[in-house]
């Protein structure tokens, strides 16, 4: 296996020199959306215009479309991020998520064979955390041109600038100084047994479990050479990444559940809103990806693995996913659908807690109103009684008032 980074200019230099033939399988990782890489990927590799559209718009649905050299798939990530100060100056650099200039695409690609020495090792960035600056939280550039993390507030978002900024601000997270970021990721399978992914700013976060694997002489993943595993590889890494929101989201809630169970407040009903809102947002974003990898399995690949591993380099064979990759995409198919009825199940909650908070508070005016009519029914005829007896009529004209008790 070779790893090779490149910037733009570098990488566009590289990418028209022709593939080594021991290089059986080849992934591109494009961290970052630069109008001259794409250009010069689209070209290289023959791919479909409105699928490059697609690309440059970061508005689209989870999908997979088919064209007659490739498969085109887009889908959501969702992470949790850390908020700090820009400017904090405790700041530690070595641990902060530095974002990458759009004018400085860097391009992972990775060839890989079967029995090839792993040259190279992993860097520190596999040990990055996610840190969102609070200056980063508008857009994917910032006034300086760099990629900054974008909110799930802001991403797929209305027009409505003031409501995105309450949402962001109000933040079922915001008090544990956390965000979730959301962006979108397109994937290409190629005929020729190459994957090129393009990320917004997330690529290293999905890169490091995967070059872990391809490190490791054995992994199947390795050892198949296999394109579309690659693709498996890269959502299921992208489904992992979601798995910390459903934890996450059970602590906020668990929270919640303990100030409503002992002193409801209707004010508590704002911040289940608020929970609720964040995540039919994520499971609008994770539910389409139970279609999308059901997609993929139908596209298996009618021949047996060894015929299919065989006709991978075929570019007269089409967009081939093999019966492993089938295999391995229920798995994906698994944990999306763990995640998905988790956060269900945590709406659900949310919901049953806002009933909860009204009937409660319903229950106890019910009960003020009863010890109200309870004193009213005691305390109103003796009110009546002195009022129609106790009045200082005078003698002259009521004298069976006087003489007539």
């Amino acid at each position: 296996m070779v790893k090779r980074n490149f910037g733009n200019e570098d990488f566009i230099t590289f990418l028209a020199l022709p593939k080594e033939s021991w290089a059986k399988c080849r992934w591109i990782n494009i961290n970052g959306l630069s109008w001259d890489v794409i250009q010069a990927v689209g070209a290289e590799k023959g791919l479909h215009r409105l699928a490059l559209e697609d690309i440059m718009n970061t508005g689209n649905r989870t999908k997979a479309d088919w064209y007659s050299n490739h498969a085109f798939i887009i889908v959501t990530l969702q992470k949790l991020v850390h908020i700090v100060d820009d400017d904090a100056s405790s700041a530690d650099t070595s641990t902060t998520l530095t974002p990458k200039s759009s004018g400085k695409l860097r391009s992972l690609i990775h060839n890989f064979t079967r029995g090839r020495k792993v040259m190279g090792h992993m860097n520190d960035l596999e040990k990055r955390s996610h840190y969102l600056g609070k200056q980063g939280m508008d857009g994917t550039l910032d006034e300086k041109g760099k990629s900054v993390v974008r909110t799930l507030q802001r991403y797929h978002a209305s027009g409505n600038e003031a409501r995105t900024e309450f949402m962001e601000e109000h933040s079922s997270l915001a008090s544990y100084d956390l965000a979730i970021s959301a962006e979108q990721v397109s994937i290409f399978l190629t005929s020729d047994n190459t994957v090129i992914s393009f990320f917004e700013i997330s690529a290293e976060d999905v890169e490091r479990p995967i070059i872990t694997r391809l490190s490791n002489p054995g992994t199947i993943l390795r050892e198949s050479c296999d394109a579309s595993l690659i693709v498996q590889a890269i959502i299921d890494a992208i489904i992992d990444l979601a798995i910390p929101l459903t934890a996450v989201y059970n602590d906020v809630l668990g929270d919640l559940e303990l100030d409503v169970l002992t002193k409801p407040n209707v004010k508590q009903c704002k911040a289940l809103y608020i929970c609720i809102s964040e995540i039919n947002k994520m499971l609008r974003f994770l539910a389409p990806i139970d279609n999308l990898v059901n997609v993929l399995r139908d596209h298996k690949s009618p021949l047996s693995q060894e015929k299919a591993i065989r006709e991978l380099e075929n570019p007269a064979s089409g967009v081939i996913v093999t019966p492993m990759t089938h295999t391995y995409l229920g798995d994906v198919l698994d944990h999306c659908i763990i995640i998905t009825e988790a956060l269900a199940q945590q709406k659900q909650s949310a919901e049953n807690l806002i009933s909860l908070i009204f009937n409660t508070i319903s229950a106890t005016q019910n009960e003020s109103i009863r010890q109200l009519a309870i004193v009213t029914i005691i305390f109103l005829p003796l009110t009546f009684i002195t009022g129609f007896f106790g009045q200082n009529f005078p003698e002259e004209g009521f004298p069976d008032v006087r003489h007539g008790i």
